[in-house]
């Protein structure tokens, strides 16, 4: 969820508009993100909410080094690299679990492969800028279906036991 705001604020007009509204907002999003990451390794009990915390402290990191002089660009492009590649292991993790179950169930699946797609999509601007627009609209659709399978998903039916 911590990636929603993130995306809103790549797609706003803010940073070109108000830079230091952008920088406060980042900020908030930036100290987020730290948050979810604190809480992710302090309650970690299985490698995927390891992932999770890995990924939220890139994101993290990567909405600070936004306000370094000229060479902060390499290093939220790095931050942005790791967090697509703990989203993507995130997904590839989920299915690959899923897939060993005698019958695995559909939703989990879905929900790992839209995590694979998220993770794998963060690449993409990096590479070619251009793409970032689309690429933030898919990981806020890609987020908020999860979200909405979320309370219908096997796992966490079992967590609420």
């Amino acid at each position: 969820m911590v990636e929603i705001p993130q995306s809103l604020l790549e797609l706003s007009p803010l940073a070109s508009q108000a830079p230091t509204a952008a920088g406060v907002v980042q900020a908030g999003v930036s100290g987020l993100a730290a948050l979810r990451a604190v809480q992710c390794f302090h309650d970690a009990k299985s490698l995927e909410e390891v992932l999770e915390g890995v990924s939220s402290s890139a994101l993290a990191l990567a909405g600070g080094s936004t306000f370094l002089p000229a060479g902060g660009a390499a290093l939220h492009n790095s931050f942005m690299f790791a967090h697509g590649a703990a989203e993507f292991s995130l997904g590839i993790r989920e299915v690959s679990e899923e897939l060993k179950k005698e019958a695995p169930a559909k939703l989990e699946l879905a929900a790992g492969m839209l995590d694979t797609a998220k993770g794998a999509s963060t690449f993409l601007p990096l590479f070619f800028p251009e793409t970032g627009t689309a690429v933030n609209l898919f990981q806020i659709g890609a987020i908020v279906t999860k979200s909405l399978m979320e309370p219908h998903m096997e796992r966490s039916r079992n967590s609420e036991s």
